[in-house]
């Protein structure tokens, strides 16, 4: 839940920095429609697992895709891709 947290702010922030003005808005939007998808499906993920695999299984689906988060911002970060400045 931090790491998802952390990458709205994260993606915020790149947004704002990275992007002419003239396309933000529009990729703004995007993301944000992005960010609705992914919630659906994760959604609809969540409850397939938790009805064919067990009550646990929706946590340990958001802690695998945290860490998958975390994974590639540390490669992004390692490999200069990413600044931290």
């Amino acid at each position: 839940m931090i790491a998802s947290m952390a990458a709205n702010v994260i993606l915020d922030g790149l947004f704002s920095k990275s992007l002419p003005r003239n396309v933000r808005g529009t990729l703004n939007g995007v993301m944000s429609a992005m960010g609705t998808f992914g919630t659906l499906v994760f959604v609809k993920c969540a409850g397939w697992s938790f009805d064919m695999i067990g009550a646990k299984s929706p946590f340990y689906l958001v802690a695998i895709a945290d860490l998958v988060f975390l994974l590639c911002i540390a490669f992004l970060v390692c490999c200069g891709k990413l600044s931290t400045k």
